[in-house]
């Protein structure tokens, strides 16, 4: 997870560099946008180097993007009183300025997305009344200023993604009680200090995504009782505390895969009957403990995708009677026992392929009526039982083979007669991946060299070998026995 980490980092300042080297270099094939009205003034990809001091003062929409803007002298918007939206994104622009945006009023939204700005000055924002979206990623900000942020009482959506913070400190967003969307992916964060959050009692969506954390003390989200949705995926997270999450009343998406939990943090989960997707893939999962999900009755889907899961206890799945969608693929299952889905009998959707399942119980899928798609490619089973399905309902979308891949072991066709029959009728149709180039390839391999397509059976079930003898397998072995005993009579009678 380190060198994940890591990696994603080296790719972050590989954008940064290579974004410089093409703002330096000649736009061969550059065209300027000059469009100009008494509402509007747009002059994007022009090579302009400083603001133009000739914009209308009527303008309500301005746009100064992707040029060679570095800096602005003070006041140099302060006759534009009217102007609700100001692009100023895809320059290099180094710093923020008490003065720089003084006389812009009415100002709703701000883009200074994609330059190269690395300070903000505490009241450099003092003068936006009614700003609601703030855009500042992809810079160079390393810290900010506890209240920087604190005059922007409209402010909605704040951006401050792909940039350098190490840390989050206490008041760094206070009183911005509008605010909805805040986004902090993509930087360098390792802590968050008790009640950064505090009074951000509207914040909808929080994104701290691809950052360093490796834990979560309590009351790191105390405040937000209206957050639905929070993203944590991609960090360095094993533990959690027992309470971090107790003010998310409203959570209903939470993001936890790329980390390094070891167990399921169920003390965590538990308290939170909100929440309707999980997902805990990329992870370091071995066993999944009972009543690990206890108490998510509205739990509508689980990614426990990558990890280490080999052994999945009576009771894991104890409460989840909404669940439609389960992902447990690449994991190291070796069976699956007759209990192990039961409770689960919404269950839609259930991916199992890329374990090491050798046996599937023959009631293990009695529970799922609702069950439409199955994926068991890439395990060391070779056989399912006859009535294995009888309750799923029909048609049921399965996939028992991945194309081109050296996992797939080859299937005992001979003993898949009843699936190839329930082929032939269209009540099980094969779950075709987008990487299939070819129809025929989602089909099982079948040991001996035998085709799928050349598996002949009769009315009964039963295997023959090709459409001239009607013969079943069970017939063949019959008239070969009664051969024996004859032959056997006729020794003893000479």
């Amino acid at each position: 997870m380190h060198h994940k980490n890591a990696t994603f980092l080296t790719q972050v300042d590989f954008l940064y560099f290579t974004g410089i080297i093409y703002i330096l270099l000649p736009r061969v094939n550059s065209v300027c946008r000059n469009e100009y009205t008494r509402r509007k003034y747009y002059r994007d990809d022009c090579g302009l180097t400083e603001i133009p001091q000739h914009i209308p003062a009527e303008a309500e929409s301005v746009s100064l993007y992707d040029n060679f803007i570095t800096h602005f002298p003070p006041g140099i918007f302060s006759h534009l009183s009217q102007c609700v939206t100001l692009s100023l994104g895809a320059n290099l622009i180094t710093a923020i300025k008490n003065e720089t945006f003084s006389g812009l009023v009415v100002l709703e939204t701000l883009g200074l997305a994609d330059n190269m700005i690395s300070s903000i000055e505490s009241g450099a924002f003092y003068h936006f009344k009614f700003l609601k979206k703030l855009y500042l990623d992809r810079n160079q900000i390393s810290a900010l200023i506890p209240g920087v942020f604190s005059e922007l009482k409209y402010l909605a959506v704040l951006r401050l993604s792909s940039n350098k913070l190490s840390a989050l400190a206490h008041g760094t967003f206070n009183e911005l009680g509008n605010l909805t969307h805040l986004l902090l992916f993509g930087n360098q964060i390792t802590a968050i200090e008790t009640g950064t959050f505090v009074g951000l009692s509207s914040l909808v969506n929080l994104e701290l995504q691809q950052n360093r954390l490796s834990a979560i003390a309590s009351d790191t989200f105390k405040g937000l009782a209206s957050l639905q949705y929070l993203e944590l995926q991609s960090n360095r997270l094993s533990t959690i505390a027992s309470d971090a999450f107790s003010d998310l009343v409203t959570l209903g998406n939470l993001r936890l895969d790329g980390n390094l939990f070891s167990t399921v943090p169920s003390g965590v989960l538990s308290a939170h009957q909100s929440l309707q997707h999980l997902n805990l893939a990329d992870n370091k999962l071995t066993v999944l403990q009972s009543g690990a999900f206890s108490f998510l009755i509205y739990l509508k889907t689980l990614n426990l995708t990558q990890n280490q899961i080999s052994d999945i206890q009576s009771g894991a799945f104890k409460d989840l009677s909404s669940l439609t969608a389960l992902y447990l693929a690449r994991n190291r299952l070796s069976k699956i026992g007759n209990g192990t889905f039961r409770p689960l009998t919404r269950l839609g959707t259930l991916f199992l392929h890329e374990n090491m399942i050798t046996c599937i119980g023959p009631d293990a899928f009695i529970a799922q009526r609702h069950l439409s798609r199955l994926t068991l490619h890439s395990n060391k089973i070779t056989s399912l039982a006859p009535h294995l399905f009888r309750n799923l309902p029909r048609p049921l979308r399965l996939s028992l083979s991945l194309p081109r891949s050296s996992q797939d072991r080859p299937w005992n066709c001979e003993s898949l007669c009843w699936l190839k029959m329930e082929e032939e009728n269209g009540t099980i149709t094969w779950h075709i991946s987008r990487y299939m180039a070819h129809f025929d390839e989602h089909q099982p391999k079948c040991e001996g060299g035998l085709r799928w397509d050349d598996l002949k059976c009769d009315g009964e079930g039963e295997f023959r070998r090709n459409s001239i003898c009607a013969f079943s397998l069970r017939t063949v072995q019959r008239i070969r026995g009664q051969l024996l005993f004859v032959l056997f009579t006729f020794q003893q009678e000479i």
